[in-house]
């Protein structure tokens, strides 16, 4: 993202926020991810900012609970 960023005029951004929980797949997730409905997932929401503190990205993730590990 770095490399998108600077593209566009910003030098330098920062993680503002990440969310990770838990839950159960929507059937729209199911779906997506080829999963049962009700599966267990975890779910990442995430915001960059700019040097101002304004937001110029956010994401939305979900993922299987048994193919992740996060790292911190």
């Amino acid at each position: 993202m770095t490399d998108v960023f600077r593209a566009h005029g910003i030098e330098n951004y920062r993680r503002a926020e990440t969310r990770i929980s838990g839950g159960f797949a929507s059937p729209d997730e199911a779906g997506i991810l080829r999963l049962t409905p009700g599966a267990p997932v975890f779910r990442i929401n995430a915001v960059n900012e700019d040097r101002n503190g304004i937001p110029i990205e956010w994401t939305r993730g979900c993922w299987p609970l048994t193919f992740v590990e996060f790292v911190f």
